[in-house]
């Protein structure tokens, strides 16, 4: 089992092009897109995210998404002392670009992802269709860019 552990605003704050609008819109797409792209892979793993906020924000119920706000503390606070008390830090990847998370949990055995590889996870780039054509050039092609090639180069 995985488990992942996601800051929240990091990555909404760090890929606003990604979380456009207001705070509540901008967390409640990042979670709209977990729930629908599944970025933990099996669902055996478990994925929480964590959100400062505070105190008295209710945290929405979600089958999927254990979704948490710091609630008077700051949520960095919150993701060290989970790893810090988890069984089994080595099965944890907190998704931050925190250096202050990412010291202190790589300390106790966990491991990181920054937010810009956790976004390719949910906005997988579309590979590009490489058709392999040639193009034969006609003999005065060939001694156009011959010719323009060695005036660049201050060879002709």
């Amino acid at each position: 089992m995985i488990y992942y552990i996601i800051d929240g605003y990091n990555v909404t704050h760090t890929h606003v092009e990604y979380f456009p609008g207001s705070i509540r819109s901008s967390r409640e797409k990042l979670i709209e897109l977990i729930r629908k792209k599944r970025p933990e892979g099996s669902r055996r793993n478990k994925i929480t995210v964590f959100f400062d906020g505070q105190p008295g924000i209710e945290s929405p119920q979600d089958k999927y998404v254990d979704i948490r706000f710091a609630d008077g503390k700051e949520a960095d606070w919150h993701i060290k002392k989970l790893v810090e008390n988890y069984s089994n830090p080595r099965q944890i990847i907190v998704v931050t670009d925190d250096r202050a998370i990412i010291h202190h949990i790589s300390a106790i055995g966990a491991k990181t992802m920054s937010t810009y590889e956790f976004i390719n996870k949910l906005f997988p780039r579309q590979k590009q269709k490489y058709e392999n054509k040639v193009k034969e050039l006609k003999p005065e092609e060939i001694k156009e860019i011959n010719e323009e090639f060695l005036r660049k180069k201050g060879l002709l």
